[in-house]
Parts: structure tokens; sequence; C-alpha cells
């Protein structure tokens, strides 16, 4: 969740799990690994609400749960679902927002100091575009609101029109995959068991 419910229970952060999964299906991803966000990833750790999210999430056997993951290893991989509250999703979303701008923005400083780091850059152009290119959040922008009767991307306030492209294919891919029935029969035993 990247903000829109703050407050979870753990059976709330399992149903998002099960969505997270119906998404990664959706998206191509056969067998996607499902993680938690946490302080550590030793068992024992987190609040309660993790805790007990963990002791669902392995209970599962829907999930192919890897357990948890902290905010240092949300890009390393190991997990193609990374389950949190909105509140903890929203903060590490802008933390690597800012993080990215950051070290954009000294590399930038560093390549104009002066005319040696120049002409560092312009020789270094076509690495540094690609990178950019990989690293550009308009590339991966638009957030899906799951749990909906329909399709609803949500776009960051600053996307560019090439953003708002990228959503928009994001969401038409979701459409194509029938994604809200993806996601009810993910949830139907919930509701079974509950």
């Amino acid at each position: 969740d990247l903000g829109a419910n703050t407050d979870c229970s753990a059976a709330q952060l399992h149903q998002f799990a099960l969505m997270g999964l119906a998404l990664a299906l959706s998206e191509g991803i056969t067998k996607p690994r499902v993680a938690l966000l946490n302080i550590g990833v030793e068992n024992g750790k987190g609040n309660e609400q993790v805790k007990a999210a963990a002791a669902l999430f392995g209970a599962d056997s829907q999930l192919h749960y890897c357990g948890f993951v902290e905010g240092d290893t949300l890009f390393s991989g190991d997990a193609d679902v990374v389950v949190c509250d909105g509140f903890t999703g929203n903060v590490a979303l802008k933390v690597c927002e800012g993080t990215a701008h950051l070290i954009a923005g000294k590399m930038r400083r560093q390549f104009m100091r002066n005319q040696w780091t120049k002409i560092a850059a312009f020789f270094a152009r076509p690495v540094l575009g690609r990178l950019y290119h990989e690293l550009d959040p308009q590339q991966y922008n638009g957030a899906c609101l799951l749990g909906l009767q329909g399709i609803v991307f949500k776009c960051h306030g600053n996307s560019t029109a090439s953003g708002f492209e990228n959503a928009i294919a994001r969401a038409v891919n979701a459409a194509e995959k029938n994604l809200t029935d993806l996601i009810a029969q993910q949830l139907q035993h919930v509701a079974k068991s509950a």
C-alpha cells in the first residue's frame, strides 16, 4: 500500500498480499515471491500486526512467502510483491524518490565542477542517459488501487505526459488480464475461511 490505508490489521495485510499476487500474475510473473516489509529479517521483529500477518502469510498455500525484507533490500529482487500498510509504504516510496533526486543532483553538480569533469560528462553521457532512463520514476508511473470493482491507477502529482502514458498502458494491461477477476478469485478462499 502506497498511502491509501494507513492503519491495517494483519488480516488486511494478508488480503493485500493476495491482491498483490494477482497483480504480479497479471504482469506476467509466474510464481511471485511475497514478502513483508519490516524493521528486520529475523522472526520476532516488527509490530504485532506484521508478526500476525507473517503467520497468516506462512499458513497460506497460495502465497510463495519468502519472509521479511528491510527497506534497504526493496530493490534487490528477493521479492516480487512487498506488502506493508499505507503509512509505511508511502514513507518508503517518498524516501526512494528523494534519494533518486539527491543522487541525480549530486552527480550533475560533480560533472559540472570544472572543464575536466564536463569533458568526462560528455563521454559518460550515453551511459548516464541509459541509467537515468532505467531509474526514471515516470517509467513506472501509476499505482494500481487494488480491491476495487474496476481498474484504477493513481498517478503522482508531478507526472509527465510519458508517465501518464506508462500508467495508461499498465491500466490497459490490467483490464486485458481481467485483474479484478483475478483478485476476486484470490480473495474467495479468505472469505470462505472467515
